[in-house]
């Protein structure tokens, strides 16, 4: 688990879709976040598809340990945050209060995705 800060997620296109990276941003730089999905790292926009779920994980999981107790919280980051980036901005910053909200609550059991 990481101290909860901004996200900067970068896009570039690839040749199937776009590839996600990802960073916490702390006062002193950029620190990457891994894919810590066995999904791809591949999506196209608007999809809810495997990509978007890899990155969704992989950010909860960064400042969580897991991505939460439940698959609805964890899935509702996806379509709030994740599957409705803009191909139109290569740079995408998610506050930490938008974060915040998905943490798991006090005493929920973890579940695997």
């Amino acid at each position: 688990m990481n101290p909860l800060t901004d996200v900067l997620i970068r896009l570039e296109l690839g040749m199937t879709g776009y590839a996600w990276q990802a960073y916490a941003l702390y006062p002193n730089g950029e620190v990457p976040i891994p894919n810590t999905s066995e999904r791809s790292t591949e999506f196209n926009i608007g999809y809810g598809g495997s990509g978007p779920a890899a990155l969704a994980e992989s950010i909860l999981r960064f400042f969580y340990g897991k991505p939460g107790g439940n698959p609805e919280r964890y899935q509702a980051f996806k379509w709030e945050h994740i599957a409705t980036l803009s191909p139109r901005v290569d740079q995408h910053i998610i506050p930490k209060e938008a974060i915040a909200r998905y943490a798991p609550e006090k005493g929920e059991e973890e579940q695997e995705y």
